[in-house]
């Protein structure tokens, strides 16, 4: 039996672009939460809010409520990688989401697979680490600076995070503000940019960067990863987007 599709009414040329038009796919490492306020299922349905396909690698699972983390369980990098791998053999990724991977072997892991994608852009998302051992914030911050800050387009990060990672030695009794976290940034040789306007500011959230369209006051995390993946799909540029507060 054949089914015969009735005319379009688009224009010849509208018809070849839509045909020639492919789903934009994220590669995304996060960890599962339970209370689905944020990790992976937080990706995936923000990914597809901007009309792209996720391709989600677990990296571990929360322990956790509507409030607070009580632990963590990492999954070791050879299941980390061997997700990836699967299916990057299969389905290329436009862009790559790197968020909360649970150990610094798993940072490794992911480093070594997103260089093999030079020219894909890489959005890399810094939580509130405040609940871990302090012992492993630091390896975790500092397989990140070493291994995966060096390829990232766009950072996302929390503010107690940021500050700990990048301004260990403040002494002001001021908190640092977002130029301030952007300066110790560049001073890594991560390149920062910002507009000469100052950046809205919430009791949850500020983002600081030169948008394309007027001011945006992101509300909640899942907006900034929403907002980041967005980025990455049009600008191949490395930016720093600041900070999550709250």
């Amino acid at each position: 039996m054949t089914t015969t599709l009735p005319p379009s009414d688009l224009p010849q040329d509208d018809l070849e672009n839509e045909e020639e038009a492919v789903i934009a796919c994220v590669l995304v490492f996060n960890a599962s939460d339970p209370s689905g306020a944020s990790g992976i299922s937080a990706d995936v349905l923000a990914i597809a809010s901007v009309g792209a396909h996720a391709l989600p690698v677990l990296t571990g699972a929360y322990a956790r409520d509507s409030s607070q983390i009580f632990d963590f369980f990492p999954l070791d990098e050879e299941a980390v990688g061997d997700q990836a791998k699967a299916v990057l053999e299969d389905i290329p990724p436009q862009v790559i989401k790197v968020g909360f991977v649970g150990s610094a072997e798993n940072i490794s892991i992911i480093a070594e697979l997103t260089a093999d994608y030079d020219g894909v852009p890489v959005v890399a998302y810094m939580p509130n680490l405040s609940w871990w051992e302090d012992d492993k914030i630091d390896q975790y911050l500092d397989a990140f600076r070493e291994l995966l800050l060096p390829q990232t387009s766009i950072l996302v990060g929390h503010h107690s995070t940021l500050r700990r990672w990048l301004l260990p030695d403040w002494s002001s009794e001021k908190n640092p503000g977002p130029r301030d976290i952007a300066k110790a940034a560049a001073e890594l040789e991560f390149p920062t940019r910002w507009s000469q306007a100052s950046p809205p500011t919430t009791s949850t959230s500020t983002m600081f960067w030169p948008p394309p369209k007027p001011w945006w006051a992101m509300k909640s995390s899942s907006a900034l990863r929403l907002f980041s993946v967005a980025l990455a799909k049009h600008f191949r540029q490395p930016w720093l987007l600041l900070l999550q507060r709250g």
